[in-house]
């Protein structure tokens, strides 16, 4: 008896668990893509469509490769350095250089100055884009050229004296101790 009983609930399970909706195929009506890898600028990537009822895998897909989204870039060359023309992706920061821009070099304007009562001969050179001076000396001053001593006031502490640089117009003064 105990045989029959435990066939009989055995019996029932399998019946009560295989019901026809279990035997009936999937129509696989509905369904969704999911992305397995993202694909990049350098590399392609995968999907798969999947049924959202049974989870069956139905369709894998290749995702095409992005192309690079490129913005141009300019750094001016300098009297010293070089500039460069370039490009860079802004999703995956892919560069390339499409130029080199050489150097300009000093473009240099020259004011020259002779030699005076207290400074030697002088040529500066001054750049028109940078403004980098480059200064020059030849020779020595050529110093003052003086005139004669003139008188300029008399008094009880003294004689006072000056000289005219004939060159300039620099006055030089003294005082004499004369007691009058």
């Amino acid at each position: 008896m105990k045989k029959i009983l435990i066939l009989t609930l055995c019996f029932l399970m399998c019946f009560i668990t295989l019901t026809p909706t279990a035997f009936a195929k999937c129509s696989h009506k509905n369904t969704k893509w999911e992305t397995l890898q993202e694909a990049t600028c350098t590399k392609a990537g995968k999907r798969v469509k999947l049924c959202t009822k049974c989870g069956k895998s139905l369709k894998t897909e290749r995702i095409k490769k992005k192309n690079h989204t490129l913005k141009r870039y300019i750094k001016k060359a300098t009297c010293t350095s070089n500039g460069l023309n370039w490009e860079r992706c802004s999703r995956c920061k892919y560069t390339r250089v499409l130029n080199k821009i050489p150097a300009k070099g000093h473009a240099f304007g020259v004011t020259h100055y002779g030699a005076s009562c207290t400074a030697p001969e002088m040529t500066i050179k001054t750049c028109e884009r940078c403004g980098k001076k480059e200064t020059t000396t030849k020779g020595k001053p050529i110093g003052h050229k003086w005139g004669k001593w003139q008188l300029v006031s008399v008094n009880a502490s003294g004689v006072r004296n000056y000289r005219t640089c004939v060159r300039c117009g620099l006055k030089q003064y003294k005082n004499s101790r004369y007691k009058f």
